[in-house]
């Protein structure tokens, strides 16, 4: 009698994933917003954004292009999605960073980045 309802608590969350899967069309639609960050997590620990830094944003537009907003001002760059990979590539100043997109909705993002040596997660809210 037990196996029953752990076997259909399996299933059930199995096709609740698979009902969650998006199309690439539709996370490039959620992506092309303004995206302000809210803290940051690495190890497994949260790490808030210093006061110093300012609020720090991602506004990525339809046309490819990125524009990096922080307290020292603003970056033009451009930037694709791999949904195979489900990676955001943006290029900035030259300079190349992958993210890994590990959670979008109409209202959050979280990306994991590898920046100077250091992997961490990056936790935004729509704008």
């Amino acid at each position: 009698m037990k196996k029953f309802p752990l076997l259909a608590i399996v299933l059930f969350l199995f096709t609740s994933s698979f009902a969650q899967t998006q199309t690439e069309k539709e996370v490039k639609d959620l992506l092309v917003h303004k995206w302000k960050l809210t803290h940051m997590e690495q190890g497994g620990q949260k790490i808030e954004v210093p006061a110093e830094f300012g609020d720090s944003f991602l506004d990525f537009k339809a046309d490819g292009t990125i524009t990096e907003i922080d307290s020292e001002g603003q970056e033009k760059g451009k930037w694709s999605y791999d949904h195979k990979t489900k990676t955001i590539t943006s290029e900035v100043k030259e300079e190349k960073i992958k993210y890994d997109v590990l959670k979008i909705t109409a209202t959050e993002l979280v990306m994991k980045a590898t920046v100077e040596g250091m992997t961490m997660s990056l936790y935004m809210k729509r704008v």
